[in-house]
């Protein structure tokens, strides 16, 4: 499982928008990889430089640093030094006769989630967070399992994806499901449904024989439920074509 590590606010948002390349620390890490980024409970007062003014200065937005005891993104450390070249990096002072070191977290290629997973609480050190974190198949987003839904594949969606794409899956699921059982019948061409109409077309395969076709067509009916009135129907060997509809406005028949 990945490792987290709890940042106070706003610096575990700067980190997450990618602006702070930097994670300062007393410690050393020997640690190389990506871990979660954990906004603690509680943030801090802080006072920025002039160059980190005059960053901060040119965002199109303000940060969004109000996330707290939440997992809000995801960073790689990719090296740990000391008095490292960025603005965001504190500097150790050699001069002094009993300086604290303060080593530099190098940070690179971060992730923003664009839900935070709240409710989180953190530890010291690197910790691994005691839910589930799973990816969403639609948005590829971050989230609590627990959260989010699945569907007949137990493939995981989030909240919005679910409400936007269930309906879609349904639809599909049961398109699948329908030429399944027209299969038997030939090869299925076509099962479509619009507002008024509902179309099927089968070709190789079929027999016209009158057992079969009324087998057949009770199989339509049942799928099209509420499609209850016959507008065309064609049968013959190797084709049936039948589209039902939910009045009676024509009828073409070569049954």
């Amino acid at each position: 499982m990945m490792k987290a590590l709890s940042i106070k606010q706003p610096w575990a948002s700067l980190i997450a928008h990618g602006i702070k390349d930097i994670e300062n620390r007393t410690w050393k890490t020997h640690f190389r990889g990506r871990i979660y980024i954990h906004a603690s409970a509680s943030g801090m007062t802080v006072c920025f430089d002039g160059e980190q003014r005059e960053v901060l200065k040119q965002l199109e937005k303000p940060i969004d640093i109000t996330p707290l005891s939440a997992i809000i993104g995801e960073v790689e450390i990719i090296d740990c030094v000391i008095n490292h070249p960025s603005i965001w990096a504190e500097k150790t002072d050699f001069s002094q006769e009993d300086p604290t070191t303060i080593w530099n977290w190098v940070l690179s290629n971060p992730v923003l989630y664009e839900k935070p997973i709240l409710n989180v609480k953190g530890k010291l050190s690197f910790w691994e967070p005691d839910i589930d974190i799973v990816e969403c198949i639609g948005c590829k987003g971050k989230f609590n399992y627990e959260e989010m839904k699945q569907d007949e594949s137990e493939e995981n969606f989030c909240t919005k994806c679910w409400e936007e794409m269930s309906p879609v899956m349904i639809k599909e699921t049961k398109e699948c499901n329908d030429r399944d059982k027209l299969s038997e019948f030939g090869k299925v061409v076509t099962v479509k449904q619009s507002d008024n109409d509902f179309e099927f077309l089968i070709r190789d395969g079929f027999s016209q024989k009158f057992d079969n076709t009324m087998a057949c067509m009770k199989v339509c009916l049942e799928i099209a439920k509420g499609y209850s009135y016959v507008k065309k129907c064609i049968t013959e060997d190797n084709k049936f074509h039948l589209i039902l509809t939910k009045e009676i406005k024509s009828y073409d028949s070569s049954c």
